[in-house]
């Protein structure tokens, strides 16, 4: 009797072990994502502040350049 209920601790043990360390896992997967989110939303707003729009473009094609 001891030796089942010592299995099915051990068992009961190594089954939250390996939950756990799915749970600290997907966090760290979680926080990547969120990382890569924020990544891109910058990146984005860089784009808009550096690119023209399609109406702006026929704006600066027009503008005369200046001497420096």
């Amino acid at each position: 009797m001891r030796k089942k209920s010592e299995e099915k601790d051990t068992a009961t043990k190594l089954i939250d072990l390996c939950i756990i360390n799915e749970i600290n896992e997907s966090n760290q997967y979680i926080l990547l994502l969120g990382k890569q989110a924020e990544f891109y939303q910058d990146y984005l707003l860089h784009l808009e502040d550096t690119k023209p729009f399609f109406f702006q473009k026929k704006k600066i094609k027009k503008a005369p350049r200046r001497n420096r």
